[in-house]
């Protein structure tokens, strides 16, 4: 049976910080939900492996920081990238992303 679940029904806000969900972890893929109010961030950061990461914009609108670059982004958006490659996200308003990254860290 494939895994199921809804994005809007796993979401979790804290006004603290920004919240994580792993919604898939095996050998071949790691996905997770990040959840944002506005100005929460995930700081820039990288990985020092060969893995490829996907950024979904699954609701709302910020900033993805890719290699000092600023990317406006909002709901439909989809990013690629190594996650070798310093990155972060901004929220300007309460914000999912479902990062998957491949293979996982």
């Amino acid at each position: 049976m494939a895994e199921h679940f809804n994005v809007d029904k796993i979401a979790k806000f804290s006004d603290s910080k920004m919240t994580v969900h792993i919604t898939h972890d095996s050998v071949n893929f790691r996905q997770l939900l990040f959840c944002f109010k506005p100005g929460q961030d995930l700081p820039v950061h990288s990985h020092d492996v060969e893995s490829e990461i996907i950024m979904a914009i699954m609701d709302g609108e910020g900033i993805v920081i890719e290699d000092g670059k600023e990317i406006v982004v909002s709901r439909g958006d989809i990013l690629i990238g190594k996650v070798s490659v310093p990155h972060g996200i901004k929220a300007k308003t309460e914000m999912k992303v479902l990062v998957t990254i491949t293979p996982p860290l």
